[in-house]
This record gives structure tokens, sequence and C-alpha cells, in this order.
């Protein structure tokens, strides 16, 4: 398994290769597998996973909604607000609940 440390290492080729590599698992059949790309993707390259959004917002497992939720609850970008206005119509109670509050907050 490859550490933070050895990811410290890489060329900026080999990083932009990693991160593009982690991007192709985003529709993986796999829940645990999504929800493994979502937290790489906002730990390594918070750019890229907000493009990613719209796929993340939109996963059929409710529990990796909720991480996306606590995931980008701190983040002051526009396409989070597009994203929590998805999530706010969530046929989830909690996942809606959260994402509405979300939104209140940030309108604050």
């Amino acid at each position: 398994m490859v550490g933070v440390e050895n990811i410290r290492t890489l060329t900026p080729i080999e990083y932009r290769n990693l991160v593009d590599a982690i991007t192709t698992c985003v529709d993986h059949p796999n829940e645990e597998a999504r929800k493994t790309t979502l937290e790489l993707l906002f730990t390594l390259e918070p750019d890229t996973a907000l493009l990613f959004l719209d796929n993340f917002a939109t996963d059929d497992d409710i529990w990796n909604r909720m991480k996306l939720l606590e995931i980008i609850e701190t983040y002051d970008d526009p396409r989070v607000i597009q994203a929590l206005n998805i999530l706010a119509q969530d046929s989830d109670d909690m996942i809606r609940e959260r994402a509405q509050w979300l939104l209140s907050q940030k309108n604050n």
C-alpha cells in the first residue's frame, strides 16, 4: 500500500497519473470503492473531486452521500451549493434534512 509519505515523493506526472487512476473508480459498482474514491479525491485533489460532485451527490449508497455531506460542509464553492441543492431533494430523510440544514448555514 502506498503511504502518504510515498505520495509526496511522486513526480508531478506520477501524481497526476495517480489522481487520474483514482477518478476511474468514481462510478465503480462497489460502494466501498466509490467511498474510498470520494475520500481520496477530496484528500489529494479537492479541485478534481469537485468536478465529480454530481456523481457523488447521486450515489445510490446512502452512506456515501452522507460521507459527501461531511466532507463538503467546510467547502466554500458554488459547486458545493449545487450539490447541496441536489441532496436537499434526496429521497432519504436523513440526507435531505442534513443538506437543507447545510444550505441554510451557507446562506447565513
